[in-house]
């Protein structure tokens, strides 16, 4: 083949010629790969729809398109050094908050005590008793709309507000007390932004029952206002939800009494919400349902995993205040992929993962969007001394988004609440493609 084009000549001159053999192969080829289509990429997200249903798949987690969100390895405030005082001991915190000014906000079994943000006591916005503010058996504390706090006593079931001041609001009762009983059927999940509550309700005539060396406990979630009024409820398609675990060793008649702050874990299931949404997932893989709050299933994100076949090395023995517990008896022949779930103040999902849950190791957390879609991947950075000092407990987390407030244990198993600021670092570059 020929190809025939006119070139410049140094005078500015027009001329005719024949292109050389060799350049004219070189531009054949590239002509002929210019018709050529580009080849098909794979997205990291797929998106299909199933009776208005929509299944959303990580079909290639392409972790260099995703933000890092660096947690540590300091932390901005520690809170619970013994020799500040009687107000810096803690035992049962039902949940640490974190106000916009930095104040630390920390509910105990009967009080809350206020912190400014070098972790300095200031006052008790709440204290044990029966009053307006006043607490017998708080059961957790959640920040909504603004910086209000919402807390939940478990027994009798009421909801108080107070300001982002501190300053108390008002009580409402939430759940009247069955006829003849003596554990609350109803327990809280979670808070939505509006003040609505996510409940776990034990189903009439249902009681937790003590299978070997563990404790069943069944549930449904119930979405209520502050009255107790049913907004929706959601199907109990994960039954024994929980399993709190006794003690092997080190139990005294003190700590049996609160056989319901023992331990616990997930048998089959996490949930609880997201901004305006319900998440559940199962432990068995990877596999998260999202649900509105009228009580309609909207999503499944689902993302393939390998098998993790448990070994020696996965053991469950914690130790907590003395006292030895073994969560062997409920362990899987294989480790779930999805080690549990939070969510944090934007409505994201934070996935913590094993790590031998992908080829080529998974990230410590990834972080999902709304909508399913992986935005980031987060890890802390722990400085090697505090790690030695400190042990970081993953339930009643408060995250926002520049900060990270958990509960701690020291080597002695005194508790502590720590803030770590979160460093968040842009994509190595943008995601192969868009979802579909």
């Amino acid at each position: 083949m020929i190809v025939r084009y006119h070139v410049a000549a140094n005078v500015g001159r027009k001329t005719s010629g024949i292109v050389p053999r060799a350049l004219a192969l070189a531009m054949f080829v590239a002509c002929n790969k210019a018709e050529q289509p580009a080849a098909p990429v794979v997205p990291m997200v797929t998106r299909t729809d199933s009776a208005g249903i929509e299944l959303v798949q990580i079909a290639k987690l392409d972790t260099s398109a995703l933000e890092t969100w660096e947690i540590g390895p300091q932390p901005i405030t520690v809170i619970g050094d013994d020799a500040r005082g009687d107000a810096h001991v803690f035992r049962s915190v039902r949940g640490p908050i974190r106000m916009a000014d930095g104040r630390v906000m920390v509910a105990l079994e009967t009080e809350i005590r206020e912190f400014d943000s070098t972790g300095t006591f200031t006052r008790n916005i709440a204290r044990k008793g029966r009053g307006p503010g006043e607490f017998q058996d708080l059961s957790a504390m959640q920040r909504i709309h603004g910086d209000t706090l919402l807390v939940y006593e478990r027994y009798p079931a009421t909801a108080t507000f107070f300001s982002p001041s501190g300053e108390y609001l008002r009580r409402t009762t939430v759940i009247r007390p069955r006829a003849n009983e003596e554990v609350p059927g109803t327990s809280f999940k979670a808070a939505f932004p509006d003040g609505t509550l996510l409940l776990a309700q034990r189903p009439p005539g249902e009681h937790l029952s003590k299978l070997g060396v563990v404790w069943a406990d069944s549930a449904k979630p119930l979405h209520v206002d502050i009255t107790g009024k049913l907004i929706a409820e959601f199907p109990k398609h994960w039954d024994h939800d929980v399993t709190r675990v006794e003690a092997r060793a080190g139990l005294t008649a003190q700590n049996k009494a609160h056989m319901s702050s023992f331990p616990a874990v997930p048998r089959r299931s996490v949930w609880g919400v997201a901004g305006n949404q319900l998440y559940y997932s199962v432990r068995e893989k990877f596999e998260v349902e999202l649900w509105s709050a009228d009580g309609k299933l909207k999503r499944i994100i689902r993302m393939t995993t390998r098998d993790i076949p448990r070994t020696p090395a996965d053991s469950d023995v914690y130790r907590f205040e003395g006292v030895t517990f073994d969560f062997a008896p409920v362990a899987t022949p294989f480790v779930s992929p999805i080690a549990n779930v939070e969510s944090d103040r934007d409505g994201n999902l934070w996935i913590m993962l094993d790590k031998r849950a992908l080829e080529g190791g998974a990230p410590a957390v990834l972080v999902l969007d709304s909508t399913g879609a992986p935005i980031a991947r987060t890890s802390f950075k722990y400085d090697p001394a505090l790690a030695s000092k400190y042990r970081l407990l993953s339930n009643n987390r408060d995250i926002s988004a520049d900060a990270v407030t958990t509960e701690a244990l020291d080597a002695d198993d005194r508790q502590h609440v720590l803030v770590f600021r979160v460093r968040k670092t842009p994509a190595l570059r943008s995601p192969t493609a868009g979802t579909r």
